[in-house]
């Protein structure tokens, strides 16, 4: 006797497929459905999540990924949101025919997601902006840093956040492109744009709760060419610039 979950793998395998036997007991035309309505399902997460991907791929190219990510991936989660973290993992060995900046594309789209989906923190835990002046007292006398986790920071050679129809470089720039990614108070997912110094600073205080003295000395040595006070400078107005939308914390 066939056992069930030999059953249940043969019916997965005929969703998928369409050239796949179909399993006995079982209409070809219900499995037809079945098979219509998991893939529509399938296919407006992954079209929702990437829209300008999607957008600057033409359009047999983008419909045929799904196709073939739908058959191949093995969607292990019973959650249709997962779908799209499933789909940018499954991306990287399909993309020889994208364009060259489709896959930091598609990573900074699921990050708008991953941001949105993200528990809000305990409001009794989460700071109030505070005033510049009492922000500097603080941080200078030694308060441990900590960012909210509705913080991304990304690193990316390709501005995806400037792609566009009429934006589509076939190389990377020279100079990189960072990136701070979050979800505001108006509960809208928003992006900062940063320099190497900033993305170096909000890479320390996630791995982390330091205090600014800490961290200034740890980019001190990273950063040879500029003095203590000139990266401290740097750090207070990137520090401010995070209070004021109340993504930091001092502990």
């Amino acid at each position: 006797m066939t056992s069930l979950f030999a059953i249940q793998q043969q019916f997965a395998a005929a969703v998928r497929n369409t050239a796949a036997e179909v399993p006995a007991g079982i209409a070809a035309e219900r499995l037809a459905l079945y098979r219509e309505l998991v893939i529509n399902n399938v296919a407006n997460f992954v079209r929702s999540t990437f829209p300008v991907l999607r957008q600057l791929c033409p359009p047999e190219v983008f419909e045929q990924k799904i196709s073939q990510f739908f058959q191949q991936s093995q969607l292990d989660s019973p959650y249709f949101i997962e779908i799209p973290a499933a789909f940018l993992q499954w991306l990287p060995d399909h993309c020889d025919d994208l364009p060259p900046f489709a896959l930091e594309l598609a990573h900074y789209e699921w990050l708008e997601l991953d941001l949105f989906r993200r528990e809000t923190p305990d409001l009794s835990a989460a700071s109030a902006v505070l005033q510049p002046e009492l922000l500097t007292e603080q941080l200078q006398a030694g308060h441990c840093i900590q960012l909210s986790p509705l913080l991304a920071v990304a690193a990316y050679q390709f501005p995806v956040h400037q792609l566009s129809v009429s934006y589509q470089p076939a190389t990377a720039p020279a100079q990189p492109t960072f990136l701070a990614i979050y979800r505001g108070q108006d509960d809208q997912v928003h992006f900062m744009q940063l320099d190497a110094l900033s993305c170096a600073t909000m890479q320390l205080l996630q791995d982390g709760g330091q205090s600014l003295p800490e961290v200034v000395a740890t980019l001190v040595a990273l950063v040879p060419g500029l003095t203590g006070n000139e990266i401290q400078a740097g750090v207070l107005k990137l520090l401010q610039q995070l209070n004021q939308a109340a993504l930091l914390r001092l502990g």
